[in-house]
């Protein structure tokens, strides 16, 4: 795929491929709208795992929790597609960071799909967001969009 969106998708730290299933569509004949969410959930969960997260919930009452997600439609999906879910760190704050997420469709050649999802860094015993980790923070750092690393 050596193309404008293979360009694109290079970009990414995260990429999932995915079929686009008979049953993701409503009644209308395309994608239902909430599918898409469930796409960046899956693509969020990679780069939270990468970044260390699952052990650092074995070991502490640290959790990652969903504080919004906002989610832009630019075209219509169908069945039979395949779409690759793309993310990236966005913004890195002190106890939250944004996950970069779009939706490329292999059949209409371009992004379908975009949004966001913060993330916070969430204390269960105490009941209340809490710092980000030192570890964490430098690991979602690496998966800061590519071009955004080159930048002097």
């Amino acid at each position: 795929m050596a193309d404008a969106l293979s360009q694109q998708l290079d970009r990414f730290p995260v990429t999932l491929e995915l079929p686009v299933q008979w049953g993701d569509q409503d009644a209308s004949g395309h994608v239902n709208p909430a599918v898409p969410i469930l796409w960046f959930e899956s693509s969020r969960a990679v780069c939270l795992q990468q970044c260390g997260l699952s052990g650092l919930m074995q070991r502490a009452s640290i959790s990652p929790i969903v504080a919004s997600v906002s989610c832009e439609y630019h075209d219509r999906l169908t069945y039979p597609d395949e779409v690759v879910v793309a993310a990236c760190a966005g913004r890195i704050g002190r106890s939250s960071v944004t996950i970069v997420h779009q939706v490329f469709s292999r059949s209409l050649r371009r992004i379908a799909v975009e949004g966001e999802s913060v993330v916070v860094m969430y204390d269960f015993h105490a009941n209340r967001p809490v710092r980000m980790p030192a570890d964490v923070q430098a690991a979602l750092e690496q998966l800061a969009m590519v071009d955004k690393r080159h930048r002097g």
